[in-house]
């Protein structure tokens, strides 16, 4: 019988093709015995490696037939990878119903299903997203955050690190929300080196990432006030992108292409505009394979700019309004 769990720390280990070999070789053996349980690692193994649509397509089918079995337990655990891909990729859409599912289900879902929709909760307050529309972004809710967060790190505890580091990621994430850079710093730091302790390269490259972002994003606040902070920060941000992008390069090409991005952004603020258009290219060229507008709307618009910046002014205003078009056409606010 597949085993999903020692499946999927195989996976967050790092082992994905030991996984695949080993879903190819029981899919064979049970065929659709197990089929809820190998769609749910299936679309672990997808997320991984970047395959947003297909992984959460996976996710799907196995919650459809997990509630058609009755497995409770199964049917949390699909709800709650699936809610977490949602909020990773900013995907709205039907998610409110997921939380709602999750809501009614999650005293039958077992002690880790509990701790994951806690911290799939404190994450969508983090991101704002009024996935229920009474819940505004506000002191009272950002307590209850912290608080469901310190709940899930009390349930996962030293057994279940995935769990736990995930629950750091997200409360890194809060603290930024609010402002509390320094306890953000801390948080990430301390989980991304518990990380690597603990063998665990993607969830350290997430970490990484969103050290990045908490560096760069203080450093936007920063750098009107105290430019050699910002500075300093830039490079730290830069040092933590390129980091994760050591991780995820030649796994996951979504994550390398939002991590060029975010370098080429770092490198324009440090007026290094030949490396932020040579990162801003490579992200462009990733988004493009993989069919992804907004991103390559982004990227138009980031090239544009370094290409004012550096004198092509004809060019930059080529590459402004073709972003632009995209955006238009995407219906999404943008500001050129």
């Amino acid at each position: 019988m597949l085993d999903a769990e020692s499946l999927e720390a195989k996976i967050e280990h790092g082992g994905l093709e030991d996984a695949q070999r080993t879903i190819d070789r029981e899919q064979t053996r049970e065929g659709s015995r197990g089929e809820a349980k190998r769609l749910l690692v299936e679309g672990l193994l997808l997320y991984r490696r970047g395959d947003y649509r297909d992984a959460m397509s996976r996710l799907s089918r196995g919650l459809e037939i997990a509630c058609e079995k009755n497995d409770k337990k199964l049917e949390c655990r699909l709800s709650n990878q699936l809610i977490w891909i949602y909020l990773r990729v900013g995907r709205k859409k039907g998610i409110k119903e997921l939380f709602e599912k999750m809501e009614r289900g999650i005293g039958q879902g077992g002690r880790r299903n509990q701790a994951f929709f806690f911290i799939n909760h404190a994450f969508a307050i983090s991101l704002d997203i009024g996935f229920i529309e009474s819940q505004k972004f506000s002191e009272g809710l950002v307590r209850n955050a912290h608080e469901r967060l310190r709940e899930a790190e009390r349930i996962a505890g030293k057994r279940d690190m995935v769990i736990l580091l995930r629950a750091k990621l997200v409360s890194g994430i809060l603290y930024q929300e609010e402002g509390a850079w320094e306890l953000g710093e801390k948080e990430l730091e301390q989980a991304e080196e518990t990380a690597g302790i603990e063998g665990l390269p993607f969830l350290r490259a997430e970490l990484l990432e969103e050290l990045g972002n908490l560096h760069f994003r203080y450093g936007e606040e920063t750098r009107a006030v105290n430019p050699e902070e910002a500075v300093e920060r830039f490079r730290m941000a830069k040092k933590a992108f390129e980091s994760a992008m050591r991780i995820w390069r030649g796994i996951n090409p979504d994550e390398e292409g939002v991590l060029n991005s975010a370098l080429g952004d770092v490198h324009y603020y440090l007026r290094d505009y030949q490396k932020a258009g040579e990162h801003h290219s490579i992200a462009l060229d990733k988004f493009k394979e993989l069919d992804y507008p907004h991103g390559i709307g982004l990227q138009l618009d980031a090239l544009g700019r370094v290409a004012l910046r550096t004198g092509r002014v004809k060019e930059g205003l080529r590459l402004l309004k073709k972003a632009l078009g995209i955006f238009n056409k995407l219906n999404v606010d943008h500001e050129i």
